[in-house]
């Protein structure tokens, strides 16, 4: 898991995730809701240019934010809908990944969790190759939660 950067979404599309978000918190914003919201608008042109620019922050490939190595597919909501409907259409919220990582972080989450969009987070700080095994060392205990999470050491990615 690499640090990456998140860019600035364009005004445009910052006002329509912040009305969708607005529409959906005005019927609720249950978890069941928040899945249809998301099912709706995912459907949509500005999602897919939302989906682009994820993309565009991982050096233009449509690798998996988390594992590096399968084709990403599909926005992640790091921080689940059903823990947190509110954040379904927060940009800070989105990440791009393949099916196999988001089904394994599924509705996993805890304030540790390592995220790659976080300003705060360091690669070196929090894992190390092991050339001997080919798999990660964990460094720190955010390391040791996410690990299982999205499944970094198994085997192929």
């Amino acid at each position: 898991m690499k640090k990456l950067l998140r860019p600035a979404l364009p005004p445009s599309m910052d006002v329509y995730l912040q009305r969708r978000a607005s529409a959906l918190s005005a019927k609720g914003g249950r978890p069941l809701q928040a899945r249809q919201a998301w099912k709706q608008a995912s459907k949509t042109k500005t999602i897919q240019k939302v989906t682009a620019i994820l993309i565009q922050s991982n050096g233009g490939r449509e690798t998996c934010m988390y594992c590096e190595n399968n084709e990403a597919s599909e926005i992640d909501h790091f921080e689940p809908l059903t823990r947190n409907p509110r954040n379904t259409f927060s940009w800070e919220n989105m990440n791009y990944a393949c099916g196999k990582c988001n089904r394994l972080k599924g509705s996993q989450f805890n304030g540790t969790l390592l995220n790659p969009m976080d300003p705060a987070y360091h690669f070196e700080q929090n894992f190390e190759l092991n050339h001997l095994t080919g798999a990660f060392d964990l460094l720190t205990p955010a390391a040791k939660d996410s690990e299982p999470i999205y499944g970094l050491n198994r085997g192929f990615l």
